[in-house]
């Protein structure tokens, strides 16, 4: 790598981390704004579902939808802890998951006993 190759990344990584530390301050004083929405492209994204299927969703009832001002100045967003809401209740595990919650349900629940008919 050429030295003025060198200083450019070196010079750069310095910018990324006065602004790393600039942010780190505002947000040890509360000055950084923290979003809690998200707009309809950044919710389908959040999910990592497409955005059509955000709309079935949306109509569905599955996940609600908040909207502010009136007629063609309305804007649709969703709320961050909604969007967990959902995720957490339809979340679909691996099978290294169903295993060990089959696992552990096995070794911690009783098991049933049943008792042979005697036939006379």
């Amino acid at each position: 790598m050429a030295e003025n190759e060198y200083i450019e990344i070196m010079s750069r990584l310095d910018k990324m981390e006065q602004i790393i530390i600039g942010m780190k301050e505002k947000l040890d004083r509360g000055n950084l704004p923290i979003r809690d929405r998200l707009d309809h492209k950044e919710a389908a994204a959040w999910l990592g579902i497409s955005s059509s299927h955000l709309y079935n969703l949306v109509s569905a009832g599955k996940i609600p939808v908040c909207k502010s001002g009136d007629g063609k100045n309305c804007t649709s967003y969703y709320l961050i802890e909604d969007l967990e809401k959902y995720a957490r209740k339809y979340k679909k595990f691996s099978e290294d998951e169903i295993t060990s919650m089959a696992t552990t349900y096995c070794a911690t629940k009783p098991r049933k006993r049943y008792k042979k008919k005697i036939e006379s």
